[in-house]
């Protein structure tokens, strides 16, 4: 049987169990180190987000380990000092710091984007496959809503490049409601196409990066990241 041999006076303060020099800790700062697997490192993140307004709160998922934990001081927060680092270091197998928020930031709005812009890519298809329907319907359509709602979501996105939120369920709604049969087929391959941002065809892939640009400048802004 192994015995642990334990750290004195350091307990993490989640699990309440004292710290073995096997442990793997994150060092939180100066006074606060806690166990580096996700039962303890979750919930002591995600309670420390309760001080923030709901809006402001960040997610802190299963593997944001691999990015916003480092054993390298010099790519920390450096909410840590240097010594008590190099202290702590000496006292347990691994330990981690939080990472530099300059260096997490820009690694959370990739990956925002990433889903947001896949999202965004099929929006392009709903644009697309309602612009068809309503040039194949409008003569015949007898429904004023059909005839000036269509036509001024078609022309809002084509100059501004978004809708709202509401606009885009209305959007949905009209495109899954009034497909034919070759509508549909056609709809099923340009939305098979989007799942791959390289297969877009030249005008969609610059509204693509324009929505790209859009929302880094916004969310740099938001997160005072300096722009690249």
């Amino acid at each position: 049987m192994k015995i642990q041999k334990l750290v004195p006076g350091i307990v993490c303060p989640i699990c309440q169990k004292k710290l073995s020099k096997s442990s793997l800790v994150v060092m939180v700062d100066n006074r606060t180190v806690i166990h580096s697997n996700p039962k303890c490192w979750e919930k002591y993140f995600t309670h420390e987000q309760t001080v923030f307004p709901k809006e402001q709160r960040e997610r802190w998922g299963k593997y944001d380990s691999l990015f916003r934990f480092t054993e390298d001081y010099d790519k920390s927060s450096k909410a840590v000092d240097r010594s008590q680092f190099e202290k702590y270091k000496k006292l347990f197998r691994r330990l981690f710091l939080l990472t530099d928020s300059a260096i997490v930031q820009p690694i959370i709005r990739d990956r925002i984007w990433s889903a947001v812009g896949r999202k965004y890519a099929r929006q392009l298809q709903d644009i697309h496959a309602l612009s068809r329907i309503y040039e194949k319907n409008k003569n015949t359509w007898h429904s004023n809503f059909k005839k000036t709602f269509i036509p001024s979501v078609l022309s809002q996105f084509k100059s501004k490049g978004y809708l709202s939120k509401k606009q885009w369920l209305v959007v949905e709604d009209l495109v899954r409601q009034n497909l034919d049969d070759e509508d549909r087929e056609y709809y099923r391959r340009s939305v098979e196409n989007a799942l791959e941002i390289s297969n877009l065809e030249l005008p969609e892939r610059l509204r693509y990066e324009q929505r790209k640009r859009s929302f880094f400048r916004w969310y740099n802004a938001k997160n005072g990241i300096k722009e690249e």
